[in-house]
């Protein structure tokens, strides 16, 4: 990319991250290659700017996850799964404890009242701020999953699982990769509340009110219509290929939209070494 920094300095200080951002075109033409390359760069930014001690970075493929939509537990576990395996990644000090945190999490499904973590855990004073932190999550979850009259919300706190734990961590800027997101466009029903139905990406969308995103998807006015209005627009329609190379080199240029007046070229060369 040229010309275009995720980062800003709003204060000659603090660097902060500014990206909301929708990738859209059809099957085969580059979005999820371009989503590689914008991650690429954004992690070269953070690290740079040192901004990556307070940034959590979720990568995920809504495809993955969309078998199992209407799998209230499921779905919860891997939510905390997915969360908590980003987390670590920033906080390595928490991986000899990742399976104790998942299992943590799911006793909600075990116990009417939620438990307590380990004090051989907790009482440690690297981990008492998170520990106190997860544990306010638990018998939240706890209170919403084992009230019938509340599973609604349940469902929909489901979705706000990388943002609270993100917080839980203490790392206050998110930034969510997400791959596929049509497969969010989807209807479940909640036997235990009167068979109503729950649309996935509405509930889905409200964290992405929360973070700052980078998503692809196939059908642009649909995603649009949901998404938030200062969402910009990386459209791969002008896809341009040259095969000119005998090396099987792809030659990709896009349009970034950053407004009604500024459009920024984005360039990239790569080498495959596979077929296209």
């Amino acid at each position: 990319m040229q010309n275009f920094n995720f980062l800003f300095n709003s204060n000659q200080i603090h660097y902060n991250i500014r990206t909301k951002a929708a990738i859209c075109g059809p099957r085969k033409s580059g979005k999820t290659t371009l989503l590689s390359i914008i991650a690429e760069q954004l992690l070269t930014e953070i690290a740079i700017n040192g901004f990556w001690k307070n940034t959590v970075l979720y990568c995920l493929d809504m495809e993955d996850c969309g078998p199992i939509f209407d799998d209230f537990k499921a779905l919860y576990i891997f939510f905390i799964e997915f969360s908590l395996k980003a987390i670590v990644l920033q906080r390595p000090e928490l991986t000899p404890h990742l399976s104790m945190l998942v299992k943590f999490f799911g006793s909600i499904f075990e116990f009417t009242n939620a438990p307590k973590l380990k004090k051989i855990f907790s009482s440690k004073p690297q981990f008492q701020k998170f520990s106190l932190n997860c544990e306010d999550l638990v018998i939240f979850f706890s209170r919403l999953w084992n009230n019938n009259e509340t599973h609604i919300l349940f469902y929909t706190s489901i979705f706000q699982i990388p943002s609270l734990l993100a917080n839980a961590a203490g790392l206050t800027n998110i930034f969510l990769f997400v791959d596929n997101v049509e497969y969010a466009q989807a209807f479940v029903h909640d036997d235990l509340d009167f068979g109503q139905e729950i649309n996935v990406y509405d509930v889905f969308s409200l964290l992405l009110e929360r973070v700052n995103y980078i998503i692809t998807c196939e059908e642009q006015l649909e995603m649009f219509d949901c998404l938030d209005s200062k969402t910009e627009l990386i459209s791969t329609f002008q896809l341009n290929a040259q095969t000119q190379y005998p090396e099987k080199q792809l030659i990709v240029k896009y349009e970034f939209e950053q407004s009604e007046k500024e459009t920024v070229n984005i360039g990239k060369r790569r080498r495959y070494e596979n077929e296209l």
